[in-house]
């Protein structure tokens, strides 16, 4: 009786977490503003098996201040394969500097899907 107990609190309980988890993620990206990087060398090579890199990069922040620094494979996938002088779309703060955990988790999604398949036909 104590088992269905916890079983039917957690059925209800579960879209409460839910509705929160994604209101605070909504709340997240609602911070972060697109804005357009160009590429001032070659993206890292788009080779099988390869699906990690950097390249520099400059772009605008959301005050209209120049930045530069470094693209990863993790904050802007974009670049990957891109040869300089490309635009890519990145996610900024308002401070102009580059949203790294969304990008990270897409990009750990795209990896994994190539992994995975080849993790499990091991077993």
């Amino acid at each position: 009786m104590l088992l269905w107990a916890t079983f039917l609190a957690m059925i209800a309980l579960a879209p409460v977490l839910a509705g929160r988890l994604y209101q605070s993620q909504q709340a997240a990206a609602a911070r972060l503003h697109p804005a357009t990087a160009v590429l001032t060398e070659n993206g890292p090579g788009d080779s099988y098996g390869s699906s990690s890199g950097e390249a520099s990069a400059r772009w605008r922040a959301p005050g209209g201040q120049r930045r530069s620094g470094t693209l990863t494979t993790l904050t802007a996938p974009g670049i990957l394969g891109a040869p300089a002088g490309s635009s890519v779309t990145v996610w900024l703060t308002s401070s102009g500097r580059l949203a790294i955990d969304r990008r990270r988790l897409a990009a750990w999604t795209a990896d994994w899907s190539l992994t995975g398949p080849r993790w499990t036909s091991r077993l």
